[in-house]
């Protein structure tokens, strides 16, 4: 029997191959390290001469694609940098309004939560804090409030944590504190809101069932991603213990449960040969994973670290039913290259590297057990 092969090299390069994504990432990094962003003559000479190297082969390719990934980033980096509150308002009282993101974290003296401004001296992502609140703020409230905002800084202490690039990687454009008590308005809440108060609601649920006060915290946190369930003296034990990213959900999170979905699923179908008489199993565990991965980053919130991951598995996923080999290089490239694309600066975030392993394990969920696997 004569095997077909294809003609030229057209049916592996439509899976994108791991080198020219890596080239691109690295551009991006250099980019990151840089003192000063480029200007935008540089960026277009960049993205044009990028392009071109792109059209050649081996080498040259990978030239282009890192150029490419360094224009990509400094796009994405200056748009950012001038979204953010203007330095020349910064300690200054403003009026905004909008709609509270995410849910609040309650603590003893204070109280913290995201703002999407859609009024005011800023669009988007507001992080504020109302000290000795005199009510309580609730998930997807729409209001309107007095504020004092500055632009996001961070300290210069080395080793410290970089504020300043956290919040520009989560896309915080000010940071501020109420000056007085906000103003409510019931209308215009949208399917966000809608979904954060149903969170909320969750996880008041858990805390009234749960016994156990310091495991319904822990069980708030893990589910609905409710970090301020958890008190000072918890936080203490996780930092001493190294542990405070098991309880921080992020796309290791995902990464996992879309995995246990998909060996569940597989091992639906080996319990029932049948069932791959009307899906293969490999399409049922792909798309299951899918499915649990979206449900679970629905209750945890759709933060940008959980989209970034459930943008990977969906890659993942869809390459896995496409019916054709894609070995985890590939699929890791693949899906380093569609975040890279969505999200450039996501590259800032210890997450976006962590997020790997759990697409990596979702991969080994999804490998069938056609060849013998090395102990490697």
């Amino acid at each position: 029997m004569e095997v077909l092969k294809p003609a030229d090299g057209a049916a592996r390069l439509a899976i994108a191959s791991p080198l020219p994504v890596a080239c691109a990432v690295i551009g991006a990094l250099v980019v990151l390290r840089s003192p000063q962003l480029p200007g935008w003559q540089q960026i277009v000479a960049m993205s044009v001469l990028g392009l071109l190297l792109c059209a050649a082969r081996d080498v040259v390719r990978c030239a282009g694609m890192l150029l490419l990934g360094a224009a990509w980033l400094a796009i994405r980096g200056t748009l950012a940098l001038e979204a953010r509150l203007p330095e020349s308002r910064s300690g200054m009282d403003h009026g905004i309004g909008g709609q509270v993101i995410g849910l609040p974290r309650f603590e003893p003296e204070r109280t913290v939560f995201d703002f999407r401004a859609d009024s005011g001296p800023v669009r988007g992502l507001v992080r504020l804090a109302w000290y000795r609140p005199a009510s309580r703020i609730e998930a997807g409230a729409r209001l309107d409030l007095e504020v004092r905002l500055r632009t996001p800084r961070g300290t210069r202490n080395a080793g410290g944590f970089d504020y300043e690039a956290y919040a520009l990687q989560r896309g915080i454009r000010a940071q501020g504190y109420l000056l007085a008590p906000p103003q409510v308005r019931d209308a215009g809440i949208d399917w966000r809101g809608r979904l954060d108060r149903a969170r909320s609601d969750f996880s008041r649920r858990i805390a009234r069932e749960v016994a156990d006060r310091r495991a319904a915290n822990l069980l708030r946190t893990l589910i609905v991603g409710d970090q301020g369930a958890l008190s000072s003296r918890d936080w203490e034990t996780l930092r001493r213990t190294g542990t405070t990213h098991l309880v921080a959900i992020s796309g290791f999170h995902i990464g996992i449960v879309g995995g246990f979905a998909a060996l569940l699923a597989g091992g639906l179908w080996r319990l029932w040969p049948g069932l791959a008489l009307r899906v293969p199993r490999r399409i049922a565990q792909a798309f299951v994973a899918i499915l649990a991965a979206t449900v679970y980053g629905l209750l945890a919130g759709i933060s940008l670290p959980v989209l970034r991951t459930l943008l990977m598995i969906a890659t993942v996923a869809l390459a896995a039913m496409s019916r054709r080999h894609v070995s985890v290089a590939h699929s890791l490239g693949l899906a380093a290259g569609i975040v890279l694309l969505v999200d450039p600066l996501g590259l800032l975030a210890a997450g976006f590297w962590l997020s790997f392993a759990g697409v990596a394990w979702l991969i080994f969920c999804l490998q069938g057990r056609s060849r013998k696997r090395s102990l490697w």
